[in-house]
């Protein structure tokens, strides 16, 4: 019989990187942003020990989830929401 992952997954924190023109940031630049107010709102102090995967939406890289593997270096399984 097949289990759901309804109770077991949780949003514990949510982060963004700030709005308008960024020229002066590269993608993995808002990533580490976004990823860090996400680690604050979610009180984790110890990333690599405290997460066990990723999920992330963008509009504006093409590389997905292989970006925010890269500039997080959490090493853990990214998956890209669309």
């Amino acid at each position: 019989m097949r289990e759901g992952i309804r109770d077991k997954v949780a949003i514990v924190g949510v982060g963004c990187c700030k709005f308008g023109e960024n020229w002066d940031q590269s993608p993995s630049d808002m990533i580490v942003e976004a990823a860090y107010e996400a680690y604050v709102d979610a009180g984790i102090d110890e990333p690599q020990a405290r997460i066990d995967a990723v999920f992330t939406g963008s509009v504006y890289s093409t590389k997905g989830p292989h970006e925010a593997s890269d500039a997080l270096k959490l090493w853990k399984p990214v998956t890209m929401v669309t």
